[in-house]
Protein backbone atom coordinates (compact mmCIF):
# COMPACT_ATOMS: atom_id res chain seq x y z
CA UNK A 1 0.00 0.00 0.00
CA UNK A 2 1.00 3.60 -0.62
CA UNK A 3 2.62 5.82 2.47
CA UNK A 4 5.76 6.02 4.75
CA UNK A 5 6.88 2.59 5.51
CA UNK A 6 9.73 1.65 8.21
CA UNK A 7 11.88 -1.49 8.17
CA UNK A 8 15.18 -3.03 8.33
CA UNK A 9 15.69 -3.15 4.74
CA UNK A 10 19.71 -3.64 4.61
CA UNK A 11 19.85 -5.47 7.63
CA UNK A 12 22.54 -3.09 9.18
CA UNK A 13 20.01 -2.53 12.22
CA UNK A 14 19.44 0.47 11.72
CA UNK A 15 15.60 1.70 10.39
CA UNK A 16 15.14 3.01 7.02
CA UNK A 17 12.51 5.06 5.74
CA UNK A 18 10.44 4.41 2.77
CA UNK A 19 7.82 6.66 0.37
CA UNK A 20 5.79 4.55 -1.75
CA UNK A 21 4.22 5.80 -4.10
CA UNK A 22 1.68 3.20 -5.78
CA UNK A 23 0.24 5.86 -8.78
CA UNK A 24 3.72 6.57 -9.86
CA UNK A 25 5.06 3.27 -9.10
CA UNK A 26 8.29 4.92 -6.96
CA UNK A 27 9.81 3.45 -4.23
CA UNK A 28 12.09 6.44 -2.18
CA UNK A 29 14.24 5.49 0.14
CA UNK A 30 16.40 7.12 3.34
CA UNK A 31 18.51 6.30 5.68
CA UNK A 32 20.41 8.24 9.07
CA UNK A 33 23.15 9.17 8.11
CA UNK A 34 23.29 7.24 4.21
CA UNK A 35 21.75 8.90 0.83
CA UNK A 36 20.92 7.58 -2.06
CA UNK A 37 18.29 9.20 -4.04
CA UNK A 38 18.39 12.99 -4.93
CA UNK A 39 15.86 14.66 -2.77
CA UNK A 40 17.33 12.25 -0.03
CA UNK A 41 18.63 15.24 2.03
CA UNK A 42 15.00 17.48 2.52
CA UNK A 43 15.65 20.10 -0.43
CA UNK A 44 17.84 21.48 1.98
CA UNK A 45 21.46 20.21 0.95
CA UNK A 46 23.24 17.92 -1.36
CA UNK A 47 24.32 14.19 -1.49
CA UNK A 48 27.72 13.59 -1.96
CA UNK A 49 28.01 10.80 -4.14
CA UNK A 50 31.24 10.03 -2.29
CA UNK A 51 30.38 9.48 1.02
CA UNK A 52 26.57 9.06 0.58
CA UNK A 53 26.56 11.86 3.00
CA UNK A 54 24.20 14.44 3.31
CA UNK A 55 25.88 17.70 3.42
CA UNK A 56 23.45 20.25 4.70
CA UNK A 57 23.27 23.85 3.42
CA UNK A 58 23.72 26.87 6.00
CA UNK A 59 20.98 26.42 8.78
CA UNK A 60 20.12 22.97 8.33
CA UNK A 61 21.49 19.58 10.11
CA UNK A 62 21.34 16.62 10.52
CA UNK A 63 21.96 12.99 8.73
CA UNK A 64 19.12 14.00 6.44
CA UNK A 65 19.16 17.86 6.55
CA UNK A 66 15.71 17.91 8.09
CA UNK A 67 16.34 19.56 11.21
CA UNK A 68 17.90 23.15 11.96
CA UNK A 69 21.27 23.90 13.29
CA UNK A 70 21.85 25.98 16.13
CA UNK A 71 20.63 29.53 16.37
CA UNK A 72 18.22 28.87 13.96
CA UNK A 73 14.43 27.80 14.22
CA UNK A 74 12.01 26.55 11.94
CA UNK A 75 9.97 29.41 10.47
CA UNK A 76 7.29 27.03 8.32
CA UNK A 77 7.39 23.31 7.99
CA UNK A 78 6.00 21.18 5.08
CA UNK A 79 2.56 21.95 5.92
CA UNK A 80 2.79 25.59 4.83
CA UNK A 81 5.25 25.33 2.15
CA UNK A 82 5.88 23.53 -1.00
CA UNK A 83 9.34 22.73 0.78
CA UNK A 84 10.37 19.03 1.38
CA UNK A 85 10.75 19.76 5.52
CA UNK A 86 11.28 22.81 7.40
CA UNK A 87 12.57 25.81 6.55
CA UNK A 88 15.03 27.11 8.61
CA UNK A 89 15.82 30.90 9.88
CA UNK A 90 18.99 32.58 11.60
CA UNK A 91 17.92 33.88 14.97
CA UNK A 92 17.73 37.86 15.75
CA UNK A 93 20.77 39.28 16.38
CA UNK A 94 23.06 36.39 14.42
CA UNK A 95 26.33 37.46 12.69
CA UNK A 96 27.69 35.47 10.22
CA UNK A 97 29.53 33.58 13.43
CA UNK A 98 26.49 33.08 15.40
CA UNK A 99 28.65 34.49 18.28
CA UNK A 100 26.34 37.35 17.77
CA UNK A 101 22.78 35.25 18.62
CA UNK A 102 20.33 38.06 19.92
CA UNK A 103 23.33 39.97 19.95
CA UNK A 104 25.69 37.85 22.59
CA UNK A 105 23.36 40.07 25.05
CA UNK A 106 20.76 36.42 25.21
CA UNK A 107 19.44 33.26 24.42
CA UNK A 108 17.63 32.56 21.15
CA UNK A 109 14.52 29.86 21.58
CA UNK A 110 15.63 28.22 18.82
CA UNK A 111 15.07 24.40 17.76
CA UNK A 112 17.87 22.99 19.60
CA UNK A 113 16.51 24.75 22.82
CA UNK A 114 12.97 23.76 22.13
CA UNK A 115 13.86 20.33 22.07
CA UNK A 116 15.84 20.33 25.17
CA UNK A 117 13.15 21.88 27.27
CA UNK A 118 10.16 20.19 25.54
CA UNK A 119 11.76 16.76 25.50
CA UNK A 120 9.82 16.24 22.35
CA UNK A 121 13.13 15.79 19.12
CA UNK A 122 10.53 17.58 16.71
CA UNK A 123 9.61 20.57 18.72
CA UNK A 124 10.26 24.11 17.02
CA UNK A 125 11.17 27.17 18.30
CA UNK A 126 9.38 30.57 18.17
CA UNK A 127 12.85 31.84 17.05
CA UNK A 128 12.58 34.95 19.93
CA UNK A 129 15.35 36.55 21.90
CA UNK A 130 15.11 36.02 25.96
CA UNK A 131 17.86 38.97 26.88
CA UNK A 132 19.74 38.46 29.90
CA UNK A 133 18.59 42.07 31.34
CA UNK A 134 15.67 42.51 29.98
CA UNK A 135 15.26 45.94 32.13
CA UNK A 136 18.18 47.02 30.19
CA UNK A 137 18.37 44.83 26.64
CA UNK A 138 15.58 45.20 24.65
CA UNK A 139 14.54 44.63 21.39
CA UNK A 140 13.94 41.43 18.78
CA UNK A 141 17.95 40.52 18.92
CA UNK A 142 18.40 42.36 22.19
CA UNK A 143 20.67 45.14 20.80
CA UNK A 144 18.72 47.99 21.69
CA UNK A 145 19.44 49.59 25.45
CA UNK A 146 22.70 49.72 27.21
CA UNK A 147 23.57 49.01 31.19
CA UNK A 148 22.80 51.53 33.45
CA UNK A 149 25.68 54.19 35.52
CA UNK A 150 27.79 52.54 37.81
CA UNK A 151 27.43 49.20 35.95
CA UNK A 152 29.39 47.83 33.06
CA UNK A 153 28.35 45.20 30.28
CA UNK A 154 30.51 41.68 30.57
CA UNK A 155 29.92 38.41 29.71
CA UNK A 156 31.52 37.29 33.18
CA UNK A 157 27.43 37.22 34.00
CA UNK A 158 26.57 34.04 31.59
CA UNK A 159 28.52 32.08 30.09
CA UNK A 160 28.57 33.60 26.68
CA UNK A 161 26.02 36.06 27.41
CA UNK A 162 26.68 39.47 28.07
CA UNK A 163 25.25 41.17 31.38
CA UNK A 164 25.25 43.70 33.70
CA UNK A 165 27.77 44.16 37.11
CA UNK A 166 28.37 46.82 39.44
CA UNK A 167 31.79 48.78 38.39
CA UNK A 168 34.46 47.67 40.86
CA UNK A 169 35.24 49.86 43.91
CA UNK A 170 37.36 53.15 42.94
CA UNK A 171 35.91 53.33 39.32
CA UNK A 172 32.92 54.28 37.84
CA UNK A 173 30.56 53.74 34.71
CA UNK A 174 28.48 56.47 32.73
CA UNK A 175 27.84 55.00 29.56
CA UNK A 176 27.02 51.42 30.45
CA UNK A 177 30.13 49.89 28.52
CA UNK A 178 33.08 50.44 30.81
CA UNK A 179 34.02 50.80 34.50
CA UNK A 180 36.93 54.60 34.84
CA UNK A 181 38.90 55.20 37.62
CA UNK A 182 37.33 57.87 40.04
CA UNK A 183 38.93 61.32 39.27
CA UNK A 184 41.30 62.96 41.92
CA UNK A 185 39.13 63.87 45.30
CA UNK A 186 35.89 61.24 43.98
CA UNK A 187 35.61 57.70 45.10
CA UNK A 188 33.19 55.02 44.62
CA UNK A 189 32.49 52.37 47.46
CA UNK A 190 31.36 49.70 45.27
Amino acid sequence: SAGPKVLDFDGDGMLDFFMVDMKGAKIRMWTPGSCALDGACNAAGFCDRTSRRCLCAAGYSGADCSSCAGSHWTSSSAATTTLVGRVCSKCPGMDSDSAGVCTGRGVCMDDALAKTQSGWHLAAGRGTCNCSEPAHFTGPGCGLGFCPAGKMETTQVHANVSGCVDCPAGTTGTDGLACTPCLGGRYSAK
